[in-house]
């Protein structure tokens, strides 16, 4: 998929970043294989947990460690070896952009010793690797290769069907656009007590085949309503919506529809959004054993070190390089906030301002143009207004 963004965000090496996994790569399920300058022994292993013991060959030798899904290594990089290079710059920018040391201490990114950590946000049914490789106070990187072991996550038990349905989303501020006078306007509002829209969750199998294992949720961009869903993946008891995904290609105006999260880089000076490219959930729907729903915004790091938080995600027409903006004739509002609730509505309630579900999706009209925008979606037009900060 194309990658057109201002920012982009840096994912997969932090504890809690990991992401799911994708076909597997070189090394077989349990193995270890690179350099073996380190030992490894995963045990607890769950749908969601695992503890990784970390153990050096050489117990004097500084090193870092960290698991990773098998996919973020095999599917994106030649070898173990170039990987190792990638996190080790990324270590490097993180020292000089003061965000940690090599040396000992609170912020020092390195380890001795045998180490051991257990984790409690990884995806279900996923292979990952625990790696390892040498560098020393210095900042000098002591290791020609990593050292891995593989594990799997066991298979998730959670009943996804119980996600199909319509919610009422509650979000504490909702993202205005609209134009006034031929000038679009944009703007984050509060709402006292909450803005609250219906949304339907769809199965995404009964929208397309190849959206198996997710799901389309119609409601949430503020313009296109229940025209074109965002699409989410199953991921043990939650739902993560999936940042990039195009709508519709439209050859005739030489655009693409798409998916965008935009967020606020305080340390940048922001005040608004801005667009932040990369594979992460800028939205997830977090199910408790109760039953209740809360959506979380993606908090995450640039490539430059600097922090990103999700404020919205909409869909924006894509040309080339730039983000355009739609002709709003009527204020368009869109679901914003850091913390958001969902509560499921019966399905036998039809009544009050509660559409029923079958008033509320696009499905009958459904015709596939690339995954999910309808006939009534290719109607509406873009302006010649570029998305400029």
């Amino acid at each position: 998929m194309k990658k057109l963004f201002l920012l982009l965000a840096m994912v997969g090496l932090a504890f809690a970043s990991c992401t799911p996994g994708g076909e597997d790569g070189p090394g077989g399920n349990g193995g270890a294989g690179g350099s073996n300058e380190f030992t490894f022994e995963v045990t607890n292993i769950g749908e969601q947990g695992a503890t990784v013991t970390v153990t050096p060959k050489d117990e004097a030798r500084t090193y870092y460690w960290q698991v990773t899904a098998k996919s973020n290594l095999f599917s994106n990089f030649e070898s173990t070896a170039a990987y190792m290079q990638y996190v080790y710059e990324y270590l490097k920018q993180s020292v000089e952009n003061e965000k940690g040391t090599w040396e000992a201490g609170k912020k020092s990114l390195l380890f001795t010793g045998v180490n051991s950590y257990s984790f409690e946000s990884l995806d279900p049914d996923t292979t990952y690797l625990a790696y390892a490789f040498g560098v020393d106070v210095n900042g000098n990187l002591t290791s020609s290769d990593l050292s891995y072991y593989e594990f799997k996550t066991l298979p998730s038990t959670f009943d996804s069907s119980v996600w199909a349905g319509v919610w009422n989303i509650t979000s504490p501020s909702v993202f205005v656009q609209t134009t006034v006078e031929g000038k679009y306007q944009q703007a984050f509002t509060e709402v006292e007590g909450g803005f609250t829209r219906p949304v339907e969750i769809v199965d995404g199998e009964t929208v397309d085949p190849s959206l198996a294992g997710q799901c389309a949720i119609y409601g949430w961009d503020g313009f296109f309503v229940y025209d074109a869903p965002a699409v989410g993946m199953y991921v043990g008891n939650t739902i993560q919506l999936i940042n990039n995904e195009i709508v519709y290609e439209d050859p005739e105006q030489g655009a693409i529809y798409q998916w965008i999260a935009m967020s606020a880089v305080t340390e940048m000076g922001y005040d608004s959004d801005v667009p932040v490219g990369g594979e992460y959930p800028p939205y997830t729907f977090v199910m408790d054993k109760d039953g209740n729903v809360q959506i979380e915004a993606y908090v995450g790091e640039l490539t430059n070190g600097m922090i990103f938080n999700v404020l919205n995600f909409n869909i924006f027409p894509v040309v080339g390089e730039d983000i355009y903006v739609w002709n709003y004739e009527e204020p368009a509002y869109t679901f914003s906030g850091d913390v958001m609730t969902a509560v499921k509505v019966p399905a036998e309630d039809n009544g009050g301002a509660t559409p029923a579900p079958a008033k509320l999706s696009a499905k009958k009209n459904f015709k596939i143009m690339h995954k999910m925008a309808n006939q009534k979606f290719v109607t509406k037009k873009f302006t010649a207004a570029r998305f400029v900060k």
